[in-house]
């Protein structure tokens, strides 16, 4: 109904209005002469609509006319004497009084065209604002594409410098394992950043993308036999919240294919993503192998796998810890709320 009304007072048309004028009028008079028997003061009222009709169809000037219409049309036949255009003091102050009723109404009609015009206006401004931001966001997630592929390209250059390095070390073993092991974690978080390129990874969510880099892990290392089971909660995660899961999976899962799935010792990789009490989340990543360490682990010190699952769980404000009991467990407890993540 309202935007009815907006649509009227934003078209009116003094073109149209005119022969709404005497359209209105006549019918208000044909109203009136309905109204036989009614006492003076009814001679201009239904003469009220038709200036208001008018207004919202032709503008003031229109109106106007159907004023000047309507008071012929009364004064000639209603107000004593009839039949004729003289006027005594009472039709005088009818005349009077109808035009100014007449004035106030015309008047607000114009102040609520007015005003819908200038909504329609701000209205028109919003829209362009909302499509030149849509134009901004839409530049900045290209942008943030190109800066993800490229991080993506870095890690790979860097982690192939790192294996022709680890090459020429031949006498020093303990430092070539040590390269080729960055060089491997370079290669695996390569792949995840390349996986974000996806416009649709936060609405598909943490499942289909553990799906992807945890069975790509799993076909690379040879160890396609093992089933891997992966089970999260639907719900919507911010980007960086899931790519850091899915790096705290793949950590785990290629730990457990080091020391597990490689030698034959274990058939199934479960990973789980579920609510706990108290607004929070767990991620159990959970191999069925022996009870022994994820990663060789020197006495007290943690291993590389531990030390970069803490700090991955530290950027999405939880903690994780290490059970063994029928297998390794890996678990991170995390609030579900967004985080502030630590600039790099």
């Amino acid at each position: 109904m309202v935007d009815t009304v907006l649509r009227w007072l934003l078209r009116r048309n003094a073109r149209r209005g005119i022969p709404v004028a005497f359209a209105s009028v006549a019918l208000a008079a044909a109203i009136r002469f309905a109204l036989h028997g009614f006492a003076l003061g009814a001679a201009f009222t239904p003469f009220h609509p038709a200036v208001i009709i008018t207004a919202f169809v032709g503008g003031w000037p229109s109106a106007c006319l159907a004023v000047a219409l309507s008071i012929a049309m009364a004064v000639f036949f209603w107000v004593p004497p009839s039949f004729s255009f003289q006027l005594g003091y009472g039709g005088v102050v009818l005349v009077v009084m109808f035009s100014v009723g007449a004035a106030i109404e015309i008047a607000l009609v114009e102040m609520a065209g007015i005003a819908a015009q200038r909504l329609r206006a701000r209205q028109h401004e919003m829209e362009r604002l909302l499509e030149r931001n849509d134009a901004l966001l839409e530049e900045r997630a290209v942008m943030f594409r190109e800066l993800r592929h490229r991080v993506a390209n870095m890690m790979q250059f860097v982690a192939s410098m790192m294996m022709l390095q680890a090459r020429r070390l031949r006498a020093d073993q303990e430092g070539k394992l040590a390269l080729q092991e960055g060089a491997r974690r370079l290669v695996m978080m390569a792949q995840i950043h390349r996986r974000l390129h996806d416009p649709d990874a936060v609405r598909r969510g943490f499942e289909p993308m553990a799906h992807d880099v945890l069975g790509g892990l799993l076909q690379a290392a040879g160890c396609g036999r093992v089933r891997l089971d992966i089970e999260a909660d639907e719900r919507e995660l911010p980007l960086d919240t899931i790519s850091v899961l899915v790096m705290i999976a793949a950590e785990a899962t290629t730990n457990a294919i080091k020391h597990v799935f490689a030698s034959g010792a274990g058939s199934t990789l479960t990973v789980r993503l579920a609510s706990q009490e108290g607004d929070l989340l767990e991620l159990v990543v959970r191999d069925d192998g022996p009870d022994q360490p994820i990663e060789a682990e020197a006495e007290k010190e943690p291993s590389l796998g531990q030390s970069i699952m803490q700090s991955l769980a530290r950027q999405i404000g939880g903690r994780m810890w290490t059970e063994r009991n029928g297998g390794t467990t890996i678990k991170v407890v995390f609030p579900e709320s967004e985080h502030e993540f630590p600039e790099v």
